[in-house]
């Protein structure tokens, strides 16, 4: 597999990380404000605004893939 593919799998895979992040917030009918957990998500790593380039290009990454699907929380 292609360096680019394995860096695209990690991205995907960690949870909390940024992509996994716009995919929640995406799903949960929350503003697109770039964010993460540091070492974990929720009360295992620590909530961060404070992200590179990279990261913000990760959580818009994961918002659009999970706006293509349109799931979204039935509140309802």
């Amino acid at each position: 597999m292609g360096r680019v593919n394995d860096m695209t799998i990690k991205m995907r895979e960690r949870v909390g990380g940024p992509f996994d992040c716009g995919v929640r917030t995406y799903y949960y009918g929350r503003n697109s404000d770039p964010h993460c957990y540091r070492g974990g998500c929720n009360l295992k790593g620590q909530y961060t605004e404070s992200l590179t380039q990279q990261e913000i290009k990760e959580f818009h990454a994961g918002w659009d893939d999970a706006q293509e699907s349109g799931f979204r929380k039935d509140y309802d």
